[in-house]
């Protein structure tokens, strides 16, 4: 077997993956590992080699089941999460996460306090600190008073498992502390003294940045350098994601592989000066060892976090491989970099960083290779290394450069679409244009910067002023990229059968390259090759602009978006309507990109012909702000009223500049029809226009535009977060409410959902979008019973996850995310 760790590796992940799916009990684990152990010792004993390899790879299968059970175990915890606040003390165990709003850390070696008395606790906790908060670092030992929970997750199609990504780094609650400065600093030093000491170096190269290049340039250079982003201007940081290189701004293995690319060129360079050495010793060798210090000191600068530790490692292997003279094995080396990561950290399987970056470099491996024995030289021309025009051994870096580029391209496609939801059209030009500067250029002189800096700070300024200039040009031509409309549109999510495929036609087409037993046949592999690779692009690009898809039913699903709303309307063809889009007040985490985007492409919705904005509250409207920027909306539905709130002037402009079509509804307009569906405008009774004022008879949330939909025999209502006072004013117009379907008004409000009400609607179900363990009681109690007693069965987005009902006119259905259904 000439590759060993990929095997290994291969059957390693499918024993973490059917852990996840269905874990085999502990005791299950433990007789099946010692079964297998006992059988690798048997068929090892009677030289059965074969025997001996399957029964291995079964072992390493079960490797992956316990070492996964053994990573998301969580301690301990429930004592700590009945909502009380607890005083709590902890060392600052990463280096906090700053952004203008808010900062991170993340506690270990706690302490928590119960009734006065200290209980030491084990795991970690992340705590989310308003600023203005004072200054953190690794180490510190901090005191606060905060209410633990456990992290939840927005349960929706296609979301983002975000409980399993704190479980992989150890942390299993969470707490959000509104007070900054009571977060309050006990003692320095309490951490790993040599860690401390790395981070105080690294707090000492961010302050020198900071001093002599307090702007954007510098946030990139403090990025580069010590892994710092906090500081990146979101307007830059959103034209590095548009054009494809957001790569650049985290320390990864194209960072640590460029260091030791570096060290390793000039150290040939200044070896070849010697004939000694030229004679006596092997270059390559010697070039690798002198690579090795430099790759592990810019580790430690740029802070040792998961991902600096995965690209040292795999760098490491790769260097050790050319002193070995292993380096045609580099497949098997970076299998068996997986396979260390994995058994150290099997959770990392599902982290976006680790999948990219061992992707992007097997398919550079096996991409570029298959590729130039698709091109291979003309019969008579003369070996590269005997042309020594300097125009053509440029050509040939340059062409090498770009396949490079395209190999890491299109083998990280389909999971760039699926972790971010959208591919840049101009990633190809950026990092062609870019990734040299920033890697031979930029990076060397901000390195060389830094380590002249103990020799004094006026030493080292001209290197780090060079650095700094270098990024002008870089950025300049990205911000010149992202202005263009089409550089990067949101794909819908393609499925894991499509990715599965993806990657088969990718493997066939590098099969094929290499395989021929004529002359003839060559040319017939290398076609067919060819075309494995052109089908397979073409495939992925039919995966993430697919027609819109036809329904023969009405389908309305309330999403997860926590404390808000945002309701997802599929009509029967191909029409769909978004009715409000959730937010936060604080809007320090974009619900309409991160949870709201996500699950529209996962039902392969890149286009909405109706956006409905019931009424101008942060929970109803600021997650749509992401929705009218990135999709093709047709027009845009309110009940007229302004706010005066930054999100509602980014809303206006945003329908004016992309010129959305934008309608003032009310009571007073007829029905709209739409798939089949008649749309029914219950709420305000009158058009507004502007500010209006809130009175004792009428708030905002009494002014929501309230929809009814009618389709065939059966109704659906969303009075959005009207009141009793509104309820009232319906009932006595005498307007038709019955539903089969009420979405609660107001997240299930005791101020709403009156008992007149709902014998009135006398819904078979009630739908409730609210947050877990939200702070405003919802739903009240009182609200529940009301439910009971008209026999209506309650759905709610907290416990069960995204909500849908589906109905074909006469029949309808409820689902969960979670599981729960009820035909």
């Amino acid at each position: 077997m000439t590759l060993p760790f990929i095997p290994i590796v291969f059957f390693l992940i499918l024993g973490i993956l059917l852990g996840t799916r269905c874990p085999i009990p502990h005791a299950g684990l433990f007789w099946a590992g010692g079964a297998t152990l006992l059988l690798v010792f048997l068929s090892l004993k009677g030289r059965k080699k074969l025997f001996f390899f399957l029964f291995a790879l079964l072992g390493f299968f079960i490797t992956g089941q316990i070492a996964l059970q053994k990573a998301i175990d969580p301690p301990p915890i429930a004592p700590w999460t009945d909502g009380t606040p607890r005083p709590i003390e902890g060392v600052v165990d990463e280096d906090p996460l700053e952004s203008p709003d808010k900062k991170d850390l993340v506690l270990s070696s706690l302490t928590i306090w119960r009734d006065r008395d200290p209980f030491p606790v084990d795991g970690r906790v992340l705590l989310s600190v308003r600023q203005p908060c004072a200054s953190f670092r690794y180490g510190d030992v901090v005191r606060t008073r905060v209410t633990l929970k456990i992290p939840h997750n927005f349960n929706n199609p296609g979301g983002f498992d975000y409980r399993r990504s704190l479980l992989s780094r150890g942390i299993t609650l969470r707490g959000f502390v509104q007070d900054g400065p009571s977060v309050v600093l006990v003692r320095r030093n309490g951490g790993n003294p040599v860690r401390a000491i790395v981070e105080r170096v690294r707090g000492r190269i961010g302050a020198y940045i900071d001093a002599h290049e307090k702007n954007e340039r510098g946030a990139l250079l403090k990025a580069f350098l010590i892994g710092e982003k906090g500081d990146i201007p979101e307007p830059v940081r959103e034209a590095f994601n548009r054009t494809g290189i957001s790569h650049v701004l985290a320390i990864s293995g194209l960072h640590v592989g460029l260091v030791a690319l570096f060290v390793f060129f000039i150290a040939g360079r200044m070896l070849r000066q010697s004939e000694t050495l030229l004679l006596r010793g092997n270059l390559f060798k010697v070039s690798a060892w002198m690579a090795l210090l430099p790759v592990t000191a810019y580790a430690f600068i740029a802070g040792l976090g998961v991902p600096v530790i995965r690209a040292t490692l795999m760098t490491l292997l790769f260097l050790f491989a050319l002193i070995l003279g292993k380096s045609r094995s580099i497949l098997n080396i970076l299998a068996f970099a997986a396979f260390v990561i994995l058994l150290a950290n099997p959770s990392g399987l599902f982290d976006a960083s680790f999948q990219l970056s061992f992707v992007a470099v097997a398919s550079i491996l096996l991409l570029v290779p298959s590729w130039t024995r698709l091109f291979p030289p003309r019969e008579g021309a003369a070996p590269p290394e005997s042309s020594p025009a300097l125009p053509k051994r440029t050509a040939r870096k340059v062409a090498l450069f770009t396949a490079v580029t395209l190999g890491a391209t299109l083998g990280t496609l389909p999971l760039v679409a699926l972790w971010f939801h959208r591919f840049s059209t101009v990633s190809l030009f950026s990092n062609l244009a870019a990734v040299p500067v920033i890697g031979f250029v930029t990076l060397p002189l901000g390195l060389t910067a830094v380590c002249l800096l103990p020799l004094g700070p006026w030493v080292s300024l001209p290197f780090l002023k060079a650095s700094a200039w270098s990024l002008l040009p870089v950025i300049a031509f990205i911000r010149r990229l992202s202005a263009f409309s089409f550089s990067s549109p949101v794909v819908a999510t393609p499925s894991h059968f499509a990715i599965a495929f993806y990657y088969g036609l990718l493997l066939f087409g590098v099969f094929l390259s290499g395989r021929a037993i004529s002359e003839k046949g060559k040319v017939l592999c290398r076609l067919l090759s060819a075309g494995c690779f052109v089908f397979a692009l073409f495939f992925l690009l039919l995966q993430f602009f697919p027609s819109p898809p036809e329904r023969k039913t009405l389908r309305l699903t309330a999403i997860d978006v926590g404390q808000g709303s945002a309701t997802l309307i599929e009509f029967p063809g191909r029409a769909a309507m978004l009715v409000d889009g959730g937010g936060f007040h604080d809007n320090l985490f974009d619900v309409g990109r991160f949870v709201v985007t996500p699950f529209l492409l996962s039902r392969k919705i890149r286009a909405l012909d109706v956006v409905v904005l019931t009424h101008p509250h942060h929970d109803h409207l600021n997650g749509l702000l992401y929705i009218l920027d990135h999709f093709a909306v047709r027009e845009v539905w309110t009940n007229g009223e302004a706010a005066e709130t930054e999100p509602y002037r980014l809303f206006r402009e945003t329908i004016r500049d992309r010129g959305i079509l934008y309608r003032t509804r009310s009571a007073r307009d007829g029905p709209v029809m739409i798939g089949g569906v008649t749309v029914s405008f219950l709420n305000p009774e009158r058009p507004l226009s502007g500010l209006v004022p809130d009175t004792a008879e009428s708030t905002a949330n009494d002014r929501s535009l309230a929809l009814r939909f009618s389709f065939d025999v059966l109704a659906f209502l969303l009075p959005g977060d009207i009141t009793e006072k509104t309820e009232g004013r319906l009932l006595r117009e005498g307007l038709d409410l019955r539903s089969d379907v009420l979405f609660a008004p107001h997240h299930g409000s005791a101020h709403s959902n009156s008992r007149p009400f709902l014998k009135k609607v006398r819904p078979r179900h009630v739908v409730m979008s609210l947050g877990y363990e939200n702070p405003f009681g919802f739903p009240g109690r009182e609200v529940l019973r009301r439910c009971q007693e008209i026999g209506a069965s309650i759905h709610r987005t907290d416990q069960d996850g995204a909500v849908t009902v589906e109905s074909d006119g006469k029949h309808l259905s409820m689902t969960s995310f979670l599981d729960r259904s009820l035909p």
